[in-house]
């Protein structure tokens, strides 16, 4: 069941409602939310100027949460064996990151595979006598370096005048003799 789930796959017909956190699936009955795959974009703007240049910076690691609703003896059994794999690391010892995998991270484009804890939050009783516990997770990704402007949209300037400053820009013109071309130019009527 691990790997790339397959295009034809059907959520209505076939929900998955556990997912798989090193390989062990989770217990209860599971209803992930938040994951998503936000952009990073810095907008680069000058002081007087309208408008900016949008560049994209890679993307932002997934924040989502799992929250399991443990309705029977067995459910809380195999919650205290899960949650073996979500403590805290040792004093002194590196975190590790979680094999994670369910259809809904497949989506994505990288797909989230892998995670590290964030939060565990305390149980809370629903009115039908169950509980839920929430996890809160964050995608790992091993970093890269990805940068990229976008190309702006060529525009054609209408105005002969703004053809000649541009002209005049590329082909290093003296601003002297480009302004007192515009005084010379005659207004419009």
């Amino acid at each position: 069941m691990a790997g790339r789930i397959s295009v034809a796959w059907d959520p209505i017909r076939n929900p998955i409602n556990f997912y798989l956190l090193c390989g062990q699936p989770s217990p209860g009955t599971v209803v992930l939310l938040g994951m998503n795959q936000p952009r990073r974009i810095n907008e680069l703007m000058s002081p007087g100027s309208a408008g900016a240049t949008a560049v994209y910076a890679g993307w932002k690691p997934s924040h989502f949460s799992a929250q399991h609703t443990l309705t029977t003896t067995a459910d809380w059994l195999l919650w205290e064996n899960f949650r073996s794999m979500l403590k805290l690391p040792a004093r002194g010892q590196r975190g590790k990151a979680l094999a994670f995998w369910h259809p809904f991270g497949e989506m994505f484009d990288p797909p989230i595979r892998s995670v590290i804890v964030e939060d565990i939050l305390q149980p809370v009783t629903n009115d039908n006598g169950s509980e839920t516990i929430e996890v809160k997770y964050v995608q790992f990704q091993k970093f890269r370096i990805q940068y990229s402007k976008p190309d702006a949209a060529k525009v054609e300037p209408a105005d002969p005048m703004e053809v000649e400053i541009q002209k005049a820009m590329t082909t290093g013109d003296q601003y002297d003799a480009l302004a007192k071309r515009l005084e010379d130019k005659p207004e419009p009527t």
